[in-house]
């Protein structure tokens, strides 16, 4: 199977178990089982609404500015949000990037895929040369065994998260050695970890 359709096969699971949980912040202020929509650290009570779009039951929602007594389910969103996206390759009259994803040269798939674990990934192999980690909704990195003249380690990602400090702290406990995050001059908080074969993660979030 070529490597353009890698994704499809390796991800379809992966994609369908997450579809539940996708979030979007476009068009749309973030809800919650209470309804708000700002970021402090009161406790959320647990209050289902029904979606106004497909009057599912759920704990988890968001609302329009202009209408925020009408809540939409995570499905819903991610269904108009598609919408829009065919609507702006149809204004742009040419192709439209709906994502992009990291490859990793790695020397031992298997290891990689046990350290992405620990490093609170999900993992999904494609077969024993090339495997998936996938976090939250929209990272995915592949992992795919170096072959011939390739050298693994070689790659680089940077994640833009909302907590530089929290991320660093999930990877200290899980055993991975964190540089950083620093305060740059450039108004992020920054910091970076290193997989087995040298590629690097790093991570920023704005300076609070």
């Amino acid at each position: 199977m070529g490597r353009l359709s890698l994704r499809a096969h390796g991800e379809r699971d992966w994609v369908k178990r997450r579809l539940q949980t996708q979030v979007t912040d476009a068009d749309a202020e973030a809800g919650s089982r209470t309804g708000r929509d700002d970021d402090t650290d009161l406790p959320w009570s647990a209050m289902a609404q029904a979606c106004a779009c497909c009057s599912m039951s759920v704990d988890w929602w968001v609302r329009l500015r202009a209408h925020p007594d009408l809540p939409i389910c995570h499905n819903c969103l991610a269904g108009l949000n598609g919408q829009r996206d065919g609507q702006l390759q149809l204004m742009a009259g040419t192709w439209l990037v709906t994502g992009f994803e990291a490859i990793f040269k790695v020397a031992d798939v298997t290891r990689s895929v046990a350290w992405f674990e620990g490093a609170g990934f999900e993992t999904s192999f494609h077969d024993d040369t090339y495997a998936f980690a996938h976090r939250d909704r929209d990272l995915t990195v592949h992992l795919a065994q170096a072959v011939g003249d390739e050298v693994p380690g070689q790659g680089s990602l940077y994640i833009h998260c909302q907590d530089a400090d929290r991320a660093a702290e999930e990877w200290a406990q899980a055993g991975i050695e964190v540089h950083g995050p620093r305060d740059e001059d450039y108004g992020k908080r920054e910091g970076s970890i290193t997989d087995p074969d040298g590629n690097v993660i790093r991570f920023g979030s704005p300076i609070r």
